[in-house]
């Protein structure tokens, strides 16, 4: 992949990061590339990219991604719908088969297509629709969908009910007795 592609992709995945910050008023942050999962600290939000590099069990990775995250889990993969991707081919629904998992872990509040032509950009921001789900659905939400190189999906991971919530809150007094009984 060209040098620029992967400088517009950063800056993509972190403007899109900058915003769930802001949004969520998270604290603590969390990346996650290849490797181990186990040893790593719980944080606010957790960003995982690239799910070309995932174990086969992707509902099992995910989970083990949720568990990470007290707030926000936002998961980013290369967008399989984009003409002339090597994926694209192999399983246009890659990122459908995620939706039971990442709804199962919580709401997923978003999900958003990163990195489309710079024409598209100008053109979504000329429409000031960029946010709207009929965009998405009309013809320049085609374009978008088939041009993007990145789809992301921000889950967020908060109890739905307030009987979930004292449960997690009585899960997070246990273990903060047992720490300091350690």
């Amino acid at each position: 992949m060209p040098d620029g592609a992967v400088t517009r992709e950063r800056e993509a995945v972190t403007r899109l990061i900058a915003r769930v910050v802001a949004l969520y008023g998270i604290e603590t942050r969390l990346e996650v590339s290849t490797g181990p999962l186990e040893g790593l600290a719980p944080a606010d939000l957790v960003v995982s990219r690239d799910g070309a590099s995932w174990p086969s069990d992707v509902g099992r990775h995910l989970r083990s991604l949720a568990t990470l995250a007290r707030k926000v889990l936002l998961v980013v993969v290369s967008n399989p719908e984009r003409l002339g991707s090597e994926r694209q081919g192999r399983s246009s629904r890659e990122t459908l088969s995620l939706a039971p998992v990442l709804w199962e872990l919580g709401r997923v509040r978003e999900h958003e297509y990163l990195v489309i032509p710079r024409a598209l950009e100008m053109l979504n921001r000329l429409t000031d629709d960029a946010a709207s789900s009929a965009v998405l659905r009309g013809p320049l939400g085609a374009m978008v969908r088939r041009t993007a190189m990145l789809h992301a999906f921000v889950v967020d991971l908060a109890p739905r009910t307030p009987q979930a919530r004292r449960r997690l809150r009585a899960v997070e007094e246990e273990a903060r007795k047992g720490a300091r009984d350690v």
